[in-house]
């Protein structure tokens, strides 16, 4: 990695402790967890301005997701239930290790998805997010 990537991991569950864990034990990563419920936790999102902001499938927060995506800020929603990472500014991986994890996050840092993933506009990634649908992943 070329220089340090500032991840923000938004909420407090145990799932996202071991993701901000695993991610601040790797060389390059700065990450800086923020609990939703505290006051000033937005604001402070915007002013760390982060290269990504992780947050978990059924966070709550909905309002907080779609206002970054209007601010440009790039999101990863993961889903321990389904093993899947969810590029918030629209795709979808699957991701088993903290590898995959990494590279995806590099991959948003340098500006852009994957070729194998389907990107779909912002105004259909708003409607697949608050419908809670997913989009497919590319087949090799």
């Amino acid at each position: 990695m070329s220089h340090v990537r500032r991840i923000v991991i938004w909420g407090t569950s145990v799932f996202l402790m071991s993701i901000e864990a695993g991610l601040a034990a790797l060389p390059g990563m700065e990450v800086v967890r923020l609990n939703p419920h505290l006051p000033g936790a937005e604001a402070r999102i915007m002013a760390l301005s982060p290269d990504v902001v992780i947050v978990g499938h059924n966070g709550g927060s909905e309002g907080l997701v779609l206002a970054l995506l209007d601010r440009g800020f790039p999101l990863i929603e993961l889903d321990a239930a389904q093993g899947m990472l969810i590029i918030l500014n629209g795709c979808r991986v699957q991701v088993s290790e903290m590898e995959d994890l990494v590279r995806v996050i590099e991959q948003i840092a340098n500006g852009g998805p994957s070729e194998h993933i389907i990107t779909p506009t912002k105004k259909e990634f708003k409607r697949m997010f608050l419908s809670r649908r997913r989009i497919d992943v590319k087949a090799d």
